[in-house]
């Protein structure tokens, strides 16, 4: 698991048109995308919306505890609450959202929850 220390105090700026909107790392639960649009959720229910890949956020966030979990979603392994293997594999955060985990990444959140 992630230490909260290091994700405390950072903060990531999302560009949107003339505006530019800085979010806390440690208040971001998962972010999802589709196609370039990537939406940022927080803790707090908010949403942000910006163009930007995944792959993008995921090497910005990697390091702050962020994993990968599907071709669409980053989770902040700091929020999940419970992780549903077999047929229906899918993590739960602390605010009951449920994302769907890929088979090869299975794996990979099972030994970072270890």
């Amino acid at each position: 698991m992630v230490d909260t220390i290091v994700q405390q105090n950072k903060k990531i700026a999302l560009k949107e048109h003339q505006c530019v909107t800085y979010v806390e790392v440690e208040t971001i639960t998962h972010i999802s995308c589709e196609g370039y649009l990537s939406t940022i959720y927080t803790i707090d229910n908010k949403t942000t919306t910006v163009s930007k890949l995944l792959k993008h956020f995921e090497i910005e966030l990697s390091n702050l505890g962020f994993i990968r979990i599907n071709r669409a979603t980053i989770v902040n392994s700091k929020y999940i609450a419970m992780l549903r293997r077999g047929n229906r594999r899918k993590i739960t955060l602390v605010n009951g959202v449920e994302v769907a985990i890929s088979r090869r990444k299975l794996y990979q959140i099972r030994e970072l929850l270890q």
